[in-house]
């Protein structure tokens, strides 16, 4: 794996965020930077991903919306999704020849990465096949999108 560079965000927007990596990874595929990755915190926001059911909501979209929850629909993969302050979030902004071009493969390795870290903290977490993301017993504590 060659080098990359660490930037860390603050509190961003959903979408200020979103655009803001969209440029950075036509700078890589440019060759003007590095590969980067990120870390943030999202202001409330639901993100309605390209597998959105509305049955899957808890409330009425207007609900979120009344209670200051940005709702965005995004062009990439899952359902609905929260974030918040207070939530990590991680974007790699990587090749992906650094992984053979293999989406699943990544996502799998990435989920066991979370599992090391949650396990350095005490709990024992899991892999949910089919499903991505990592849990411990029953709750869903780290979903990956990419």
């Amino acid at each position: 794996m060659s080098s990359f560079v660490v930037e860390e965000w603050g509190v961003t927007g959903y979408e200020e965020a979103w655009e803001r990596q969209r440029e950075l990874v036509q700078e890589i595929l440019d060759g003007t930077r590095p590969p980067t990755l990120v870390f943030t915190e999202h202001r409330p926001v639901i993100t309605l991903g390209a597998n959105f059911k509305p049955d899957h909501l808890r409330q009425p979209m207007q609900w979120y919306r009344d209670n200051g929850i940005e709702v965005v629909t995004t062009d990439r993969g899952g359902d609905v999704t929260y974030h918040g302050p207070g939530q990590l979030v991680v974007y790699p902004l990587f090749p992906l020849d650094w992984v053979d071009r293999d989406l699943h493969r990544w996502l799998r390795e990435l989920e066991m990465v979370t599992m090391a870290v949650v396990s350095a903290f005490g709990p024992t977490s899991r892999q949910f096949p089919p499903h991505t993301g990592v849990w411990i017993e029953d709750r869903k504590v780290a979903a990956i999108g990419i």
